[in-house]
């Protein structure tokens, strides 16, 4: 080993490392003066203090994970499959997450940490749910993701629970959300719903603060310390554009739902990020207490990001 928990620098091995949250986390963890190993399926251009890890069948590649896994102190788990494909779904999520545990146990990794998703409490909670709320995955991805976290939590890993995650690179969340309020002609949602949302490089932070902490639990939910109104967050992205300067138009939360059905947008899945859903945070707040920071979500270039999403060139 090259360092003891707690110490740094350390050896991080990041797989996952070129997804959304992933990208994020070997940043930070560049930033604050750990080493990175980044497991990769295509070679590109390594950031000074990334060590390029190719594996083009990904955590199937057990040379590769030998590669990633010697003398490294710590494994990040951001691999993940959010897509339609319900097979994919399950093999990435619970078989990779098999592989990537018993690999880290041959090589003696001292800490897993996964990047797992709130979503495994179901698709809408009162505020409130915390860690000891049982899971009540409403889909097959959610299950699969409660296996992987499951998978990982025994073998003795940690699993943190991010609600919507934002920011540059979200094509899921915020980025559809504005697409719908933008097509009913208005720029934001007549709802007071509040959600535990954190911006991708305060996630990647956390990351890194429980890679190198001394965590007490196994499970933490993660959120900015001040819910949000995913409706504000909207109004940000969309007011002071050319198309839209004046006072911000509010559309009701079942107009968004129409304009969801006539593109095809899930109804669950914008109904979700307009409903009160805020979770108790506290445990991670407690035991490190730098997370519990107020925080940023959307930066002026993560709002930049959107706007071109958007195809608003004003």
């Amino acid at each position: 080993m090259n360092a003891t928990i707690g110490q740094v620098p350390m050896t991080v091995a990041v797989a996952g490392s070129t997804g959304f949250i992933g990208s994020a986390v070997v940043d930070e963890l560049v930033r604050v003066g750990h080493r990175v190993r980044a497991l990769r399926r295509h070679s590109s251009k390594a950031s000074p203090g990334v060590e390029e890890i190719v594996a083009q069948d990904g955590v199937a590649d057990l040379r590769a994970l030998d590669r990633l896994l010697t003398d490294s102190d710590v494994l990040v788990h951001a691999v993940s499959y959010t897509g339609e494909d319900e097979e994919l779904q399950r093999t990435t999520n619970i078989s990779g997450t098999r592989t990537l545990c018993e690999q880290a146990a041959e090589h003696s990794i001292r800490r897993i940490v996964h990047i797992s998703t709130a979503g495994v409490y179901g698709t809408a909670f009162a505020p409130g749910v915390d860690e000891s709320t049982p899971p009540v995955p409403r889909s097959m991805l959610s299950q699969f993701r409660l296996e992987a976290e499951r998978i990982v939590i025994d073998a003795g890993g940690i699993a943190l629970r991010p609600q919507f995650v934002l920011g540059a690179g979200d094509t899921w969340v915020l980025s559809r959300l504005s697409a719908l309020i933008r097509a009913c002609g208005a720029q934001g949602v007549a709802s007071g719903a509040h959600a535990s949302v954190i911006g991708r490089s305060s996630l990647a932070s956390v990351v890194g603060i429980v890679a190198a902490g001394s965590a007490r639990h196994q499970i933490y939910n993660v959120g900015t310390a001040v819910p949000v109104s995913m409706g504000d967050l909207v109004e940000q992205v969309l007011t002071g554009t050319g198309e839209f300067r004046e006072a911000p138009r509010r559309v009701s939360v079942d107009e968004v739902l129409i304009a969801a059905d006539k593109i095809g947008v899930p109804r669950r899945a914008v109904a979700l990020a307009l409903e009160e859903s805020v979770l108790d945070c506290s445990r991670l707040w407690t035991e490190f207490p730098e997370t519990s920071r107020p925080a940023q979500i959307l930066s002026a270039n993560d709002i930049a990001w959107y706007r071109r999403w958007l195809g608003i060139t004003n």
